[in-house]
């Protein structure tokens, strides 16, 4: 886990377009971060106007 002081760490997958969320997270948490900030994007896995049913 990657600790400074009292800091936690999350990765964004903006810089990550076309990764799926599933790869995401576990990059994230290979590198031991504690939270992902997800694109939001027309052409992603997650977009605008997603149904709350696939969560």
């Amino acid at each position: 886990m990657h600790v400074i002081g009292s800091w936690r760490f999350a990765v964004s997958t903006l810089g990550m377009p076309g990764i799926p969320v599933r790869d995401s997270v576990r990059v994230a948490a290979e590198h031991g971060c504690h939270g992902l900030e997800i694109r939001v994007h027309p052409d992603e896995e997650v977009h605008l106007g997603l149904p709350s049913s696939r969560w």
